[in-house]
């Protein structure tokens, strides 16, 4: 009996989307335990996951006879990198040094900013329907709960 493709691809995606989902979910907690700096955090997150990306990268390579990347791609691509490590850093070594609800609070706040943003500097426009106002109204209620029932102690040290 063979397998069809299609219903393999779902159960990766879904594994994919189950692993993240529960790793972003634990990573804030993650980064107080061990009472490291951020920093150090953010680098080997990094490393470990631009290795576990070149293991993916060859062996699409050898399933599909897809090339590498070019030296164009990489000249397209270290910047933003590079940037997007540098936000790794600076969030990490923020978690360290507030509390969790304050860290989520902050993150919860994104799409308030990235969107206005997104219109000003790109002129991009949004579809509406996706971005879903209730849900964005429904969660700051609930990071708002959080915020008011959180410890007062702003440190890591605080028990979060």
């Amino acid at each position: 009996m063979t397998r069809r493709p299609g219903r393999d691809s779902r159960v990766v995606g879904l594994l994919a989307v189950f692993g993240s989902v529960v790793c972003f979910s634990l990573s804030y907690s993650v980064l107080k335990w061990p009472k490291v700096p951020g920093s150090v955090v953010a680098w080997w997150r990094l490393v470990g996951s631009s290795i576990l990306w070149w293991i993916v990268l060859l062996i699409r390579r050898s399933r599909t006879g897809r090339p590498l990347p070019t030296r164009a791609t990489w000249k397209r691509t270290i910047p933003p990198g590079l940037l997007f490590g540098i936000n790794i850093s600076v969030l990490f070594t923020a978690v360290t040094r507030t509390s969790i609800a304050h860290a989520e609070f902050i993150a919860a706040m994104l799409p308030f900013v990235m969107i206005p943003a997104g219109f000003m500097l790109f002129g991009e426009r949004p579809k509406w329907r996706a971005v879903q106002i209730p849900g964005m109204a429904l969660v700051m209620i609930g990071m708002a709960l959080v915020m008011w029932f959180s410890q007062r102690t702003p440190t890591s040290d605080g028990g979060d």
